[in-house]
């Protein structure tokens, strides 16, 4: 009975102000997984919106792919199912390869979402439509 209470309050919260109680406990599995989720809404949404800096809608919703894979895989991250360790680190990301069962973002995958992570704060303010 308490599980189904506790439930109903987090539901009521996030109805209320837009977030639960449950979700400042992962902060970043939560912003992860809201970003993503907002940004493929957006870049849906903005059909002909081009930013400064870009030449054409295409190339701005290629950024907003980027942004939203980065956060899916920041999720991920988050939840520790895959670690991250930045790109610069060539050698820990070696070594922490090796080891079994872990999953190591590889160089190329932490370029990838350090690039999107990148784009994200740079176009913050284009976020809208």
């Amino acid at each position: 009975m308490r599980k189904v209470l506790r439930i109903i309050k987090h539901y009521w919260q996030r109805l209320k102000r837009g977030w639960s109680d449950e979700d400042i406990l992962n902060l970043d599995i939560f912003l992860s997984r809201l970003i993503a989720d907002t940004i493929r809404a957006f870049r849906k949404k903005s059909y002909f919106f081009c930013p400064p800096g870009f030449k054409s809608p295409e190339e701005w919703k290629r950024c907003l792919i980027k942004i939203e894979e980065s956060f899916r895989v920041a999720e991920k991250v988050a939840k520790g199912d895959i670690v991250y360790i930045p790109s610069n680190e060539k050698e820990k990301i070696r070594k922490m390869s090796k080891v079994r069962g872990l999953k190591v973002l590889s160089i190329k995958e932490a370029k990838k979402f350090e690039e999107g992570l990148t784009l994200f704060i740079k176009n913050f303010h284009y976020l809208w439509i």
